[in-house]
């Protein structure tokens, strides 16, 4: 049920935002040249493990700099266009590609992301929940 529902809300979304997504990707090309998209390795259901796709929002490897994966409030790794798509979480949109292809669904738990060889879920990763220091955790994205 929670499938079917995903997809009746999945497929009429993606043909709304398509044109959207279009010039979003054209925006971020133009600004620095870089990947459209963002990858990002999840564990989902039964621990499968699978790509999210996000809009890319910060410089090229930021990733690897500053606070990894962390962001704060004027974060310099932040892109122009990056701004205005997290303000609006228009960053999400290419989510729904991995919801049609059965990776997500667009309601239920948050995928966790993985850590080294293993998972821990996106609460746990940004309270510090699950044991151990936040920043440790961080450090380990």
């Amino acid at each position: 049920m929670s499938r079917l529902l995903s997809l009746v809300i999945a497929i009429p979304a993606v043909i709304f935002a398509l044109p959207f997504g279009v010039l979003i990707a054209l925006f971020i090309i133009l600004e620095d040249r870089g990947p459209v998209f963002f990858l990002q390795d999840r564990i989902g259901w039964r621990g499968r493990r699978f790509r999210v796709v996000k809009f890319r929002t910060m410089s090229v490897g930021a990733q690897s700099t500053g606070l990894g994966l962390n962001v704060s409030r004027g974060d310099s790794r932040i892109t122009r266009i990056g701004h205005w798509l997290r303000r609006f979480s228009v960053d999400e949109l290419p989510q729904l590609l991995n919801v049609l292809g059965g990776d997500m669904n667009v309601i239920g738990e948050l995928s966790g992301i993985v850590v080294g060889d293993s998972a821990a879920s996106g609460l746990q990763v940004f309270t510090g929940g699950g044991g151990g220091e936040l920043t440790e955790k961080m450090k380990l994205l």
